[in-house]
């Protein structure tokens, strides 16, 4: 728990009712963007925790895909390094982002992988990595 406060902050300090309400009250933490994957991110570490995975669960699954139609090296998410899979997944987007412009199309991949946000998915490999092969 202390690791989970360290990198998302005090999920008892608002509490997540309070926090809520001051989300929808206020809006999202000013400059939200230099710390949090989403504006929703902001509104509790918890919430910061759940949209932060969940980007590193997309991360995970296209690499996979893309290993799997022969577009990327081999990678196992339990032993790549947490940066080499984020460079990967980096240049994937910008591909990905250029064709879709090329069509005039949005973005496929709009995350910004900022240093907060990046430490953040390093604490979700790391949870991923020591949690996988338990029974």
């Amino acid at each position: 728990e202390e690791q989970f406060i360290a990198v998302f902050g005090d999920h008892n300090q608002p509490t997540y009712k309070e926090a809520l309400d001051s989300y929808y009250a206020n809006g999202p933490a000013e400059n939200w963007a230099n710390q949090f994957i989403s504006a929703y991110a902001s509104m509790h570490p918890w919430e910061d925790f759940a949209e932060t995975f969940a980007s590193y669960l997309d991360l995970v699954s296209v690499l996979e895909t893309a290993t799997n139609m022969g577009l990327g090296e081999p990678f196992d998410p339990q032993s790549t390094e947490f940066d080499v899979m984020l460079n990967r997944y980096q240049r994937f987007g910008v591909v990905l982002n250029e064709l879709n412009r090329d069509m005039g199309l949005k973005d496929l991949v709009p995350e910004v992988f900022v240093p907060a946000v990046s430490n953040k998915m390093q604490y979700a490999h790391e949870l991923v990595r020591k949690n996988a092969r338990r029974d």
